[in-house]
């Protein structure tokens, strides 16, 4: 089931409050993307953060309903945050 239009609208305007900061969500989600079911320090590693950053990163996406756990410790796009890397490009 794809997402619709609203719930684009309201991740892509979280996305644009969580970026306030230094503009890490929509790099995290293309590691993501890019690395599917790989743990956070992995992506940590990629990113050149610390693990405790990516972690909270995650948690973040993942309360938005943007990534998900994929079962084991790795982590997989949801249905939204393929929409809304797919909107962005």
């Amino acid at each position: 089931m794809s997402p619709n239009d609203d719930a684009l609208a309201e991740a892509a305007a979280l996305l644009r409050r969580l970026d306030r900061q230094d503009g890490w969500t929509v790099a995290s989600l293309r590691l993501v993307e890019k690395y599917p079911g790989v743990n956070s320090a992995a992506l940590a590693r990629r990113a050149r953060v610390t693990p405790a950053e990516m972690n909270s990163r995650m948690r973040r996406l993942a309360d938005a309903g943007l990534v998900e756990r994929d079962g084991g410790t790795g982590h997989r796009l949801t249905a939204l945050g393929v929409a809304l890397l797919t909107t962005s490009d």
